[in-house]
């Protein structure tokens, strides 16, 4: 993700100034403010200041980094449970079709719908197949009295052996349709923690850069102010990534720009009232008469004119 390797760059920089330039900042500003001290007064450690403060930010960018490979693990997981439900959804759908089909051909389909609710196509949703899985196993256990006389002629055991894989597979759907959706609310909490970690990142960003900005301005040091200075237009990054970036797009621009000014005067426009446009034109009317088969213009009466009167 971009914007997060874009945070990365600005947590390293900044913390990296917290430390490089720390002692240097520290001594500018003491030799600023140990003049102004009153009897009994001393200055605080400035240097231990930016240290605390470089590590505030690299503890919010690791929990950061935490935040997003727990999110990107919970991903992968509800990614792997919603294909395992599919596959078991497929494989239950198979399984009762086949057996649907099967019984309609051994018993008749009036005997089917009237005894064992066997109607209609069957659902590919999952709580409607389920339901309808559920209800023809729990038709095929009932006592043969309420089955139709074909019934009679069969044993316990075939009707369990006929009942058992579709047993299976509901059992195999319910259990990935309770992990997918447990699944799908760890990614859901995963982004929210993740969402949370990048707006405490952000804030830390803005304060630590903030008061870096100042030590460094009140040392002295505009340019290593401003190389930690942070963006108020893009929350996660430094004023000098937000200015590339703009100094980017405003050269992409001035490129496409340029491009289509070079093509307009590469193909001149039909409304080109210029001379050097009509003339153009002219050209290449010229050139495409031959080819046109049009005839040639008829001369006018001075033309005619001048026809006859020649000898």
């Amino acid at each position: 993700m971009k914007t997060m390797l874009m945070r990365k760059k600005s947590a390293t920089a900044v913390v990296a100034a917290s430390r490089r330039w720390a002692a240097a900042a520290a001594e500018s500003l003491a030799e600023l403010l140990r003049p102004e001290l009153a009897e009994g007064e001393s200055l605080p450690d400035l240097q231990l200041l930016q240290e605390l403060l470089g590590r505030a930010l690299a503890r919010r960018w690791r929990r950061l980094e935490t935040a997003e490979q727990a999110r990107d693990q919970a991903r992968d997981r509800r990614r792997q449970q919603v294909g395992e439900k599919r596959t078991a959804r497929a494989v239950l759908y198979r399984r009762v079709v086949d057996l649907r089909r099967m019984l309609r051909g051994v018993f008749g389909g009036a005997a089917c719908r009237r005894l064992l609710g066997i109607a209609g196509e069957t659902s590919r949703d999952d709580v409607l197949l389920l339901r309808q899985a559920r209800h023809l196993v729990a038709r095929l256990a009932a006592s043969p009295g309420e089955l139709p006389p074909a019934f009679f002629q069969l044993t316990k055991g075939e009707v369990a052996r006929w009942a058992a894989p579709v047993e299976a597979a509901i059992e195999d759907l319910h259990t990935a349709s309770s992990l997918a959706a447990i699944g799908v609310k760890e990614a859901e909490a995963a982004d929210a923690d993740l969402r949370r970690a990048i707006a405490d990142f952000d804030s830390v960003l803005v304060r630590v850069g903030s008061l870096l900005t100042g030590v460094h301005t009140g040392a002295g040091r505009e340019q290593r102010a401003r190389a930690v200075r942070p963006s108020r237009r893009r929350l996660g990054r430094l004023l000098t990534d937000d200015d590339r970036a703009g100094k980017s797009r405003a050269a992409r621009g001035r490129a496409k720009k340029t491009i289509e000014v070079k093509a307009r005067l590469a193909k001149p426009s039909a409304r080109d009232v210029s001379p050097a446009g009509a003339e153009q034109r002219r050209l290449a009317r010229k050139a495409r008469a031959p080819d046109s088969g049009a005839k040639p213009p008829a001369p006018s009466c001075e033309g005619r004119r001048r026809l006859l009167a020649a000898p």
